[in-house]
């Protein structure tokens, strides 16, 4: 477990970025009277309370979250170094703390879709958890070629959600390919 000085920087780095105390006090076992304490003097207010969600499939609850959730795990995985779709863990690699892998795609998403449009850090650490526990997983769309999240009872089928999407706004994914100035392939084109 972490020491003094680093639980003490996690804590404010995880109530900083709005985390549930919860799961402050899971990550750096500080005492939930002072964490409470501490994200009032952060934030002004109290900290938000309720139930963590049981599974990352209750936040997916469009396509839209889904692309955002897959962009989330994608991050995820690269700064945990996990393997990347259909591919085994290598017995060598370097694992990242999760948390600190949280953190880090979390705000890589911010950066990417800005605040009011990407995941809540509660929402990541929940979809992490599931990607390490084996109930949620990425999948490699042959089409348009994106990774994208599944997750156990989740409300989607195994489709691809930017193929979803496009084919929803009755677009196909090559006019995706002609946008970005490239070629992407689906099935039966030559």
């Amino acid at each position: 477990m972490l020491h003094g000085h680093a639980r003490v920087q996690l804590a404010l780095a995880l109530i900083a970025r709005r985390t549930r105390l919860s799961i402050v006090h899971q990550e750096t076992d500080i005492p939930r009277d002072a964490l409470r304490a501490l994200y009032r003097e952060v934030h002004g207010a109290p900290a938000p309370s309720g139930q963590l969600p049981a599974a990352g499939a209750t936040v997916i609850t469009t396509r839209s979250l889904q692309l955002q959730a897959s962009l989330f795990a994608t991050a995820y995985r690269r700064f945990r170094q996990l393997p990347a779709a259909g591919e085994q863990d290598p017995a060598n690699a370097r694992q990242a703390r999760p948390i600190q892998a949280v953190i880090r795609a979390h705000d890589a998403l911010h950066a990417l879709l800005g605040a009011e449009n990407s995941l809540d850090m509660t929402r990541c650490w929940t979809l992490a958890r599931d990607l390490r526990n084996g109930d949620a997983e990425l999948h490699h769309c042959p089409t348009c070629e994106i990774d994208y999240l599944i997750t156990r009872n989740g409300r989607f089928d195994q489709d691809c959600p930017l193929c979803a999407l496009y084919r929803c706004a009755g677009l196909s994914v090559r006019a995706l390919g002609r946008r970005r100035g490239t070629v992407i392939r689906t099935p039966g084109s030559g």
